[in-house]
């Protein structure tokens, strides 16, 4: 009876161990000459940045971690690239093919092959990585085989199956996190998550950076003081013709007709991204006044074209208190503009 029930759980052992098919023995026969040849292609796909979305989760415990093969040094970096540096300890370094952004409350840097984000006081906090044969100062590279992320790092913390099908390896460290991306048995990204704060400010000098780039309008303390100027000329002979002609449309629309101030509405919007923290008190004290002039202005022309009473009166109304609004923000912005001087 003894020996019936060794052979059977024997034989449930190998039944067993037949269904379980090991990750990585499954990975390395799953590379085929295909995939390799489709390696440079898929190279040029986007990753998945900064988050790991995933249906499908895995967390591994302490007992489950698999020791590293080799001793990782103190400091781990990305061709190069750390997290946590400030950006003008960086700035040399951009390649010259970058794009600038900063729609997603930071300031990113996109290039073919690497993206770097950093936050509004100038820290790079996110670097991403996709050039073949770069990758981290521990010999591990884009375009190396998946298995040997575990090989260098160990078993992950998590893993994570990102949306367009990449397999994301999170490595957990003090300061920040690694996440390796791997898709087809083969490394196609690299990136470095900052996770700890630091007292590095320098707002002044990456914005100072993004405006003279990214070459926007009214970004600069001079541009805000050039075009309240212009503007305040045209207001000043708006009220001249309103007071002397309050019917002339002729007049009143030549006084704008050089210039888009809608545009420059938008412009201002785009440009309040931009202004550094001595000057936004400023900018949006302009944007204020460019608004009130156009309120003005508008008001006049519907109040010209309607014999409707009502809507007079409601127009006199508008154009009294976008008057006051106008009058109010020259008065602030000449107030900032004598005590900067």
């Amino acid at each position: 009876m003894k020996s019936r029930l060794i052979i059977v759980t024997g034989i449930i052992l190998v039944v067993l161990t037949g269904c379980i098919t090991h990750p990585e023995s499954k990975l390395s026969s799953s590379l085929s000459d295909k995939s390799q040849q489709s390696q440079a292609k898929d190279q040029k796909d986007k990753l998945t940045p900064k988050v790991v979305q995933s249906d499908t989760t895995v967390t591994f415990s302490n007992e489950e971690n698999k020791q590293r093969k080799v001793k990782l040094p103190e400091e781990i970096s990305i061709d190069g690239w750390s997290v946590g540096v400030p950006f003008s300890k960086v700035v040399s370094k951009l390649p010259k093919d970058i794009k600038l952004d900063n729609s997603y409350m930071q300031y990113s840097f996109t290039s073919r092959y690497l993206d770097l984000s950093f936050t509004w006081k100038g820290v790079l906090d996110y670097i991403l990585i996709r050039e073949p044969g770069k990758g981290l100062n521990v010999n591990l590279n884009i375009g190396d085989n998946e298995q040997k992320i575990e090989e260098i790092l160990g078993s992950p913390k998590k893993q994570s199956d990102t949306p367009n099908g990449d397999l994301a390896y999170v490595y957990y460290f003090n300061n920040y996190d690694i996440i390796i991306y791997a898709k087809d048995n083969y490394v196609r990204g690299i990136a470095m998550q900052l996770t700890s704060r630091t007292t590095i400010n320098e707002t002044e000098k990456i914005c100072k950076y993004f405006n003279v780039n990214t070459a926007v309008k009214y970004a600069s303390r001079t541009e805000l003081i050039t075009l309240k100027n212009d503007i305040f000329k045209r207001y000043k002979t708006l009220l001249e013709v309103i007071s002397e002609d309050t019917s002339n449309n002729g007049r009143i629309n030549a006084i704008f007709s050089d210039i888009d101030i809608n545009q420059i509405e938008l412009d201002l919007e785009e440009a309040s991204l931009h202004w550094s923290s001595t000057d936004k008190a400023l900018g949006r004290l302009v944007t204020e006044f460019v608004e009130a002039v156009l309120n003005v202005y508008e008001w006049q022309i519907i109040k010209n074209n309607t014999d409707d009473y009502q809507v007079k009166m409601n127009s006199a109304y508008q154009i009294r208190d976008a008057s006051v609004r106008a009058y109010n923000a020259n008065q602030k912005i000449t107030v900032i503009i004598n005590i900067k001087e």
